[in-house]
């Protein structure tokens, strides 16, 4: 019997780590377990190593349900078993900074090129007297003349 497996019967039942020996005795009791299996289950629960991670585990439950907010190496290793080792670099938040900025630059760019391209267009048309919205190019050469 695991402490996953003792806290997860206790929170089925409602009931938390932190509850009372009595009220967690009687749980465990309902499920059919020996007295000895209780006791060894007690001081399993009790051990703060095994606590820690229970709050761990429900903190990182909570953050993938109910946000969007990213896991912490240890919760990963808490939900999951993996270790997991993040290193970013000392300089990250500029190079994120200078990757916005260069983005936007990228829009600006191409919306000015657009802009300018639209304009031309719109020369061309008025300067040869071009239909654009007629069906065909024969319409515009008998509009000519």
């Amino acid at each position: 019997m695991s402490s996953a497996q003792i806290i997860s019967l206790l929170r089925v039942n409602g009931v938390s780590t932190t509850e009372s020996d009595a009220v967690i005795e009687e749980v465990l009791a309902a499920a059919h377990y020996t007295n000895e299996e209780i006791a060894s289950a007690l001081v399993e629960i009790r051990n703060p190593e095994v606590v820690k991670e229970e709050d761990v585990t429900s903190g990182a439950l909570r953050k993938i349900i109910r946000s969007d907010q990213t896991l912490a190496p240890a919760e990963v290793h808490a939900l999951l078993g993996i270790d997991v080792s993040v290193e970013l670099p000392d300089n990250m938040a500029e190079r994120v900074s200078r990757s916005r900025k260069q983005s936007r630059q990228i829009i600006v760019s191409v919306a000015m090129t657009m802009l300018v391209l639209g304009a031309l267009f719109v020369a061309a048309v008025m300067a040869h007297d071009i239909d654009v919205f007629s069906s065909s190019i024969v319409s515009a050469r008998v509009y000519e003349e």
